[in-house]
């Protein structure tokens, strides 16, 4: 439907309160949305048409709760939210919830890649890390607020300073951060 279509479409002859009602009662879901690596569908109901959308969109992206599920540190779903949500951001006025669930294994290139792409802003900085899960999570999470405090630095220097924490990583991990990738012999990703 062409967008000035929606004056005779009778959706539109409803009260715009009561079209938010109906968004709501189709878009919200109760359960976090998971967002993979591979991405996430939206629902149907944004794909009906330009004014649906137009309307829609910033309902589904505010009031639902999303997760990250980052696996390894792979920065691959962060990198595709951030430039999602910097889109979403041209055309609305919107704050997103976001969880990020890092399954914490022990991958130093994806992690130093994911401290690289914070530092350059390429993911967003903000997001919720804070965990108390022991010395490796409280490490991690401090090695995060230290890039996104050093962004004015240049990464040789904070990639630099970054590369002192991996003894400290295998020293409480079983020297699994000591390890590169294809040294692993556990299946590592």
């Amino acid at each position: 439907m062409a967008s000035g279509d929606a004056a005779i479409a009778p959706f539109f002859k409803l009260p715009g309160e009561l079209r938010n009602r109906i968004y709501r009662l189709v878009l919200i879901d109760d359960d976090l949305i998971q967002v993979e690596k591979e991405g996430f569908e939206e629902p149907p109901v944004l794909l009906v048409c330009h004014d649906i959308r137009s309307e829609a969109l910033p309902i589904y992206y505010c009031e639902n709760h999303f997760c990250l599920c980052v696996k390894s540190f792979n920065p691959t779903v962060a990198l595709c939210w951030t430039r999602k949500i910097r889109e979403l951001k041209k055309h609305y006025n919107i704050s997103l919830p976001i969880t990020v669930d890092m399954d914490m294994y022990a991958n130093w290139s994806n992690l130093i890649l994911w401290l690289q792409r914070l530092h350059t802003g390429d993911i967003f900085a903000g997001l919720d890390y804070d965990t108390t899960d022991g010395v490796e999570d409280y490490t991690i999470v401090v090695m995060m607020r230290q890039v996104e405090d050093l962004r004015s630095l240049p990464w040789t220097h904070v990639g630099k300073a970054m590369g002192h924490f991996r003894k400290l990583l295998s020293e409480h991990h079983d020297g699994d951060w000591a390890m590169d990738e294809g040294q692993r012999t556990d299946g590592g990703v």
